[in-house]
């Protein structure tokens, strides 16, 4: 007589008792109301669990599609605005848009995310997820919707490293939009919400409020974007020079998917640059 662990060596045994306990558990269910009711309760929100889950990932597919989507309009509709244009005929930037063949693109924008980001450090930096494999390089502007992020100062295939606006360092050139002032930008304030503006001429008239945006003269950032506002200002005794604090226009810490500006003359300047020297 073949004992129960033989009988389930033999070929085919295992099949066969697989069978049978589906039956048995068959009969059970459909027997007993309350068990078949506990059965298919269970087996609804396994069901519906795996449903749930099937949908959820369907929903973020769609949702990373549609923002790609609308990410690569945006870029589309950046690259085509009146800063990011140049006249070939009069050398200067054109006031608007015409289809004509004298028009070049002179600022070039690649959507990009932000990998990492530091902003409780006195120098921050802040990692980007596209590097020289799309076009990326040192020294090229980073922005996003409400204002300026930093600049580019190192890549790597995939990746690039950006030098954040919230670094001791880096000094950008901006403006004060109602007198058309050129002055320096740097954070001295070890708060992520303001910067200083330096360089302004003590004898011209600011307010509060005062619109700060990229000025004409950066080789970096297209002219006319928002920085941020004029926070409060006062004239140091002996000084000839406003001390100004501006509040920034956008939250540094909160930044998640931005724009690297690319200026496509840029190699051209920087090659003459390197020809003349000091002379």
């Amino acid at each position: 007589m073949l004992s129960p662990q033989n009988l389930l060596k033999r070929p085919g045994a295992v099949g066969v008792f697989i069978i049978l306990q589906t039956i048995s558990l068959l009969l059970v269910i459909y027997s007993n109301v309350l068990q078949g009711s506990i059965f298919f309760s269970s087996a609804n929100r396994f069901l519906g669990g795996i449903e749930q889950s099937r949908t959820n990932f369907r929903d973020r597919l769609d949702y990373k599609q549609r923002f790609d989507s609308l990410l690569l309009v945006q870029t589309e509709i950046l690259n085509q605005q009146n800063s990011a244009l140049f006249d070939n005929r009069q050398d200067y930037y054109i006031d608007s848009l015409v289809n004509d063949s004298s028009q070049l693109q002179l600022f070039e924008y690649h959507a990009a995310a932000i990998v990492k980001n530091q902003f409780t450090q006195k120098n921050n930096l802040i990692t980007l997820n596209k590097g020289s494999l799309h076009g990326i390089r040192p020294h090229m502007g980073v922005v996003e919707d409400g204002g300026l992020i930093g600049v580019t100062i190192a890549v790597s295939k995939y990746y690039s490293r950006v030098i954040s606006l919230l670094h001791s360092r880096l000094r950008t050139t901006v403006e004060i939009k109602r007198e058309k002032l050129p002055g320096s930008l740097i954070w001295k304030t070890n708060d992520p919400r303001y910067l200083n503006l330096e360089g302004i001429p003590a004898h011209y008239n600011l307010q509060i409020g005062d619109t700060i945006q990229t000025s004409d003269l950066s080789r970096i950032f297209p002219p006319g974007l928002m920085v941020g506002t004029i926070h409060e200002f006062s004239i140091p005794s002996g000084s000839s020079t406003y001390r100004i604090q501006v509040k920034l226009n956008n939250d540094l810490r909160k930044a998640r998917q931005v724009y690297i500006i690319k200026n496509r003359h840029l190699p051209e300047i920087e090659a003459l640059e390197a020809k003349t020297g000091n002379e």
